[in-house]
């Protein structure tokens, strides 16, 4: 781990770029929500007050009447590299505007604007947007989460809740005293918060990314429903997210150089994990550290290079063969624009995170190199094979397997027709976890699909 106190580069390069605090977008601010917080809006056309400060901003939600619509076009600025030593941040008061019992509400980033404050949405608060906000390295450690969505007891429940288009960053510096809360969590979602969107987000020098689900015994999380679509987690320690209970759905989300766990589903939470980039990931999907584990629905998932895997505590279950171990239990009640999972890191690197015009399309993606995406699930019989492609037209495909993810020694076991996108491996000894790959050849041109396991 790095124990330097030196400020994380980006940090510098906020601080030090030159700020052009326009109000106004090239995108839609008045956007609605995607996924499970479909039908918010917020503040929706209310005429925007201008807060540049947290005290300001904290003024006028006092003010506010609670209903009705209320737009924050926050300007403020704060100076990252004035923090000379990191590890003095979590002995200091923490610094928080809090949203409680007040609905109707939208918190928009103006385009080059920075925050050293945490934004907490509690209570009975309905219909929430958080949108192009930039915030890092915050005072308090673990009373200062960058954003926290929060139950406060029967019949307080946020719901609907949009946190979209974000930079979120700390630091992975080791502060002597602090143990993990030098810097607490970068979205947590808890005691019940329901009906929440984390989407377009960057999170990145995060210890501790997105609690949902506060504690094993925090069972008023089972009527969770959350959505995480197309977020960049990058160069973190784990909780991608940490859920407890509840169902969620995790789309078209980059993963990259996380160093102890990613997806971590626990107490009989479900996520159906589909069409995300992983690479340089260890346990990218796991259930450990507590006492029930969870389960997932994994579709057509990119597994890069860098995958890792440990045993865990007593009671880990690791997705090692990438297989479904239970099916999602409802159908979602929305439909998202889903990516092929080989071009999720280009579409995120290009939109997710403040300070990208609440882009959510990406064109100069459109043209990445042909991709297949295969996946591998296991029955009592066979070990089936699907796939699809991106920018490839189909000729001579044919199936390779072996025991172990080197390609190098892989063998072919069959050979099919270039429509196919499906095959049985009734060969599968029962008790062997085995690698597979499809690879395509058109006109010379040879494409390769990922390497999925599976074990009968």
């Amino acid at each position: 781990m790095n124990i330097s106190r030196r400020l994380p580069a980006r940090a510098f390069t906020l601080a030090a770029a030159s700020l052009s605090l326009a109000l106004a977008f090239n995108a839609d601010v008045h956007a609605q929500a995607m996924g499970y917080a479909a039908g918010a809006t917020g503040g929706g056309s209310r005429t925007p007050v201008n807060v540049s400060t947290p005290e300001q901003m904290r003024t006028a939600i006092a003010a506010y009447s609670g209903s009705g619509g209320l737009v924050l076009n926050y300007t403020g600025t704060f100076n990252f590299a004035s923090i000379t030593d990191v590890c003095a941040q979590w002995q200091k008061p923490a610094n928080v505007v809090e949203i409680k019992d007040k609905s109707d509400i939208t918190i928009l980033g103006a385009n080059g604007s920075s925050a050293n404050f945490g934004i907490f949405i509690v209570g009975n608060s309905q219909n929430v947007i958080v949108r192009n906000m930039t915030i890092g390295l915050l005072p308090g450690g673990e009373g200062a989460d960058s954003i926290t969505v929060e139950g406060r007891g029967t019949g307080r429940i946020p719901s609907r809740i949009w946190i979209d288009h974000n930079t979120i960053f700390a630091s992975l510096t080791s502060c002597p005293g602090a143990g993990d809360a030098s810097f607490d969590g970068g979205i947590d979602i808890k005691r019940g918060a329901n009906r929440v969107t984390v989407s377009y987000n960057h999170i990145y020098n995060y210890q501790k990314v997105s609690l949902n689900g506060h504690s094993d015994s925090a069972t008023e999380h089972n009527s969770a429903r959350t959505t995480y679509y197309r977020n960049r987690f990058e160069n973190v320690q784990s909780r991608l997210p940490l859920q407890r209970f509840g169902l969620s759905h995790m789309a078209n989300n980059y993963f990259g150089n996380v160093s102890t766990s990613g997806i971590n589903v626990r107490m009989g939470g479900v996520s159906l994990i589909e069409a995300n980039y992983f690479e340089n990931v260890a346990n990218p999907v796991t259930s450990r550290d507590s006492s029930q584990i969870g389960y997932w629905d994994l579709r057509s998932n990119y597994v890069g290079a860098g995958i890792t895997w440990t045993s865990g505590s007593s009671g880990t279950v690791n997705a090692t063969n990438w297989q479904t171990t239970r099916a999602y239990p409802e159908a979602l009640p929305y439909t998202l624009g889903i990516a092929a999972a080989a071009q999720v890191k280009c579409v995120v690197f290009a939109t997710a995170g403040a300070r990208t015009n609440l882009a959510t399309t990406a064109p100069q993606c459109t043209g990445v190199a042909a991709s297949i995406d295969l996946t591998a699930r296991a029955t009592g019989t066979d070990i089936g094979l699907t796939w699809t492609t991106s920018n490839l037209t189909t000729a001579a495909q044919e199936v390779y397997r072996d025991t172990d993810a080197d390609p190098s020694g892989r063998t072919r076991i069959g050979t099919i027709g270039a429509a196919i996108r499906s095959f049985s491996d009734t060969t599968a000894a029962t008790g062997t976890t085995y690698y597979y790959w499809i690879k395509n050849t058109t006109n010379g041109t040879v494409t390769n699909s990922n390497a999925a396991s599976a074990r009968r």
